[in-house]
């Protein structure tokens, strides 16, 4: 009973110090956001688990989250070096939508404002997500997956792979070895979009998927010249909408800062595609 009692009396302290950790962390936060949550603890297995976090911005409407779980959270209290495995789930993401969405000043530059359109339009009133991320850190290679799932929308996962990691982080000299984007996409809501997009646009889907195909087969002829494989897979999934997945495998890795400047035949970039069955 009184190694019980002990045990519970110094697992309540540790949850308080965490709090109180936690509460100071956001405060430097207040000036972006308000962060507010139910509670916080520590698990005996070295998780830090956050439960029904609000975040109120003025510029944003407020998002709630369900739970946070930070596993092996004490590899952060190494400050010399970066932790070897980040394992974070966030579940529960609610996300209103605006009511008034502004378009991206680049959609309207490139001329692809006839195929944008908000959540708002496709009568989503809020969207939920979950996300799971892992990342590996071997000497100074780092291997990051992140999985973002939202139901409504279809599954997104990213892939990267990155050089010169190490303490303090330097943006001018990390380099992308590889990175992969992979889009699982929700069927119904590909085909809400398109039937949306066409019935404002005054065209039939078909015609719809026509146009978008050339505008993007023009496009990419002039930055790819003669690599038809990206139109043909591109014109693919516009048809016939499964699985997308967008590759960066350069020859020689460069930083990540320069990946603006970077060509696309330096880039390596790679277009696939899976058709629905």
């Amino acid at each position: 009973m009184l190694i019980a009692g002990s045990l519970g009396a110094t697992k309540a302290y540790i949850d308080y110090q965490l709090q109180l950790e936690l509460n100071k962390n956001i405060q430097k936060m207040a000036s972006i956001a308000t962060i507010e949550y139910e509670t916080a603890k520590l698990t005996l297995t070295g998780a830090v688990q956050i439960f029904n976090i609000n975040i109120i911005s003025s510029d944003y409407l407020p998002i709630h989250i369900d739970k946070i779980i930070l596993y092996r959270a004490y590899q952060f209290l190494l400050q010399e070096q970066l932790p070897e495995q980040i394992n974070l789930v966030i579940t529960g993401i609610n996300i209103p939508v605006k009511q008034i969405e502004t378009i991206p000043p680049l959609v309207s530059i490139f001329g692809y404002k006839s195929y944008y359109i908000t959540l708002n339009e496709l009568d989503y009133k809020n969207i939920s997500a979950n996300i799971k991320l892992n990342s590996q850190q071997k000497q100074s290679d780092n291997f990051t997956q992140i999985i973002i799932d939202v139901p409504i929308i279809g599954k997104y996962i990213l892939n990267t792979h990155l050089n010169n990691m190490d303490l303090p982080i330097n943006i001018n000299k990390i380099q992308l070895q590889q990175g992969q984007l992979t889009y699982i996409a929700n069927k119904k809501f590909i085909q809400r979009l398109f039937s949306k997009l066409a019935q404002r646009n005054k065209q039939t889907i078909s015609q719809l998927k026509q146009n978008l195909t050339n505008k993007l087969k023009n496009d990419l002829q002039i930055i790819t010249k003669s690599d038809d494989s990206l139109i043909a897979n591109l014109q693919r999934f516009i048809q016939l909408p499964n699985q997308l997945i967008i590759a960066l495998q350069p020859k020689k890795a460069f930083t990540i800062n320069k990946f603006p400047l970077t060509s696309v035949s330096n880039l390596g970039l790679k277009i696939t595609t899976t058709n629905s069955k």
